[in-house]
């Protein structure tokens, strides 16, 4: 029991892991001291006790305790902290995550919002094809998830790059890429549903940066209050994401129709080649 600390210390401060704790070599210190406050602080009175109670029900419940507590210690070390909120409202790399939060909130649930009335209004597919097609995004940006995750290591424990130019690059491909895609996507030719669903399939497969980017900056800057980053900036992003659709509501005062193809001659059909105000 004596050197259960001792050995689990040196894991939990293992710098090559993932979820390791940056404690100062004075915090481990005092860490490894504190098993003997207790010991030294009861060391009388346990003669006491001995006396009263018995050696073998007072060894039954010391151990008992001993085991109780220690079981307790993984979830103890991450409970040995005071929330710096002065540091983290002044701390500028974390308030450039949350714009680039509210930044992806805004691109990826203006499409959610929007896309399956694009589907059915510009590329007139019907409503089974219409769950299909919009899924496909998503679909793209989960598997593409998966490399993205093994390169950023793979850079990362190379020391190819630096942990923040990793973040910086993988976050500049899940924004930059998608706007671009977005963009293409209004110079698809008119009526040509593969192209528009493509473009829109490779907008949402490169958003798949951003899990690698502004999302684990959030764990780099503070390991220990990762949550409460989250928190705040989740608060701030889920704000825009209340506006998106809100916004798009005001710039498009239109209702567009797909262009269909005339009707031959003497049947008396009337195609639909405008708009609806």
């Amino acid at each position: 029991m004596r050197v259960n600390m001792s050995m689990a210390i040196v894991d939990m401060t293992d710098v090559t892991k993932e979820d390791h704790f940056d404690w100062s070599y004075n915090v481990q210190s005092m860490i490894l001291s504190s098993f003997f406050w207790g010991y030294i602080v009861l060391m009388l009175p346990s003669g006491e006790l001995a006396k009263r109670f018995g050696g073998k029900r007072l060894l039954t419940i010391a151990i008992a305790a001993n085991a109780l507590v220690s079981l307790l210690l993984p979830t103890g070390a991450y409970l040995k902290h005071r929330t710096p909120l002065m540091k983290i409202i002044t701390c500028l790399p974390f308030w450039a995550a949350v714009v680039g939060h509210c930044g992806q909130n805004w691109g990826f649930f203006t499409l959610m919002t929007e896309m399956p009335t694009y589907m059915a209004k510009v590329l007139n597919v019907n409503l089974k094809q219409n769950g299909v097609l919009s899924s496909l995004p998503y679909l793209a940006m989960y598997s593409l998830s998966f490399p993205v995750g093994a390169l950023t290591d793979f850079l990362v424990r190379r020391k190819l790059l630096s942990v923040t130019n990793t973040r910086k690059l993988t976050n500049t491909i899940g924004f930059w890429g998608p706007a671009l895609a977005l963009i293409g996507l209004s110079y698809t030719p008119e009526g040509n549903m593969v192209a528009a669903v493509v473009m829109l399939t490779v907008t949402g497969a490169i958003n798949a940066g951003h899990y690698t980017g502004y999302l684990l900056i959030l764990v780099d800057l503070a390991p220990n209050f990762s949550s409460w980053l989250m928190a705040i900036s989740n608060f701030f992003a889920n704000i825009v994401s209340l506006i998106a659709p809100l916004v798009c509501g005001i710039i498009i005062q239109d209702e567009w129709v797909v262009y269909l193809p005339s009707a031959p001659e003497g049947v008396g059909s009337i195609p639909t080649t405008g708009k609806i105000l």
